[in-house]
C-alpha cells in the first residue's frame, strides 16, 4: 500500500465538479459525486492523452474524453461508452478534516 497525499481542499470542489491534479508524476481526476470524492486516472486508455486540463463540470457523474468521445463513470472509472476498451484506473481516496487525500500507488 502506498501513501495518501493531499490533492486539494474539500471546499474547492462542489458536487458535480471535477478537477485535474498532479500527485507526484501521476495525473489524476478528482470528482465530487453527491458529496463523495473519487479519483481516477486522467489519461484516456484509448488515446493515451489527458482527459481534462483544468476544472470542469460533470454530466450524470461522468467524464468525457475530448479526443474520441469515450465516456467514463467518475465513481468507478468504468467505461460507459465510446472507443476505449478499458476502464480508467481508480485510486483510493479519503477525506481528512478539510483535505482530500489520494493514494496513487494503491489502485
Amino acid at each position: 500500500m502506498g501513501e495518501f497525499k493531499k490533492a486539494l481542499n474539500v471546499e474547492y470542489l462542489k458536487p458535480g465538479e471535477i478537477v485535474k491534479v498532479d500527485i507526484g508524476s501521476t495525473a489524476v481526476l478528482i470528482g465530487n459525486v453527491d458529496g463523495e470524492f473519487y479519483a481516477v486516472s486522467n489519461i484516456c486508455p484509448h488515446s493515451a492523452r489527458p482527459i481534462l486540463e483544468h476544472k470542469s463540470s460533470m454530466h450524470d457523474n461522468q467524464v468525457k474524453c475530448p479526443h474520441h468521445g469515450s465516456i467514463f463513470d467518475m465513481a468507478t472509472g468504468d467505461l460507459v461508452r465510446g472507443l476505449a476498451t478499458e476502464c480508467l484506473t481508480k485510486y483510493a481516496v479519503r477525506v481528512d478534516g478539510g483535505s482530500v487525500l489520494v493514494d496513487v500507488d494503491a489502485s
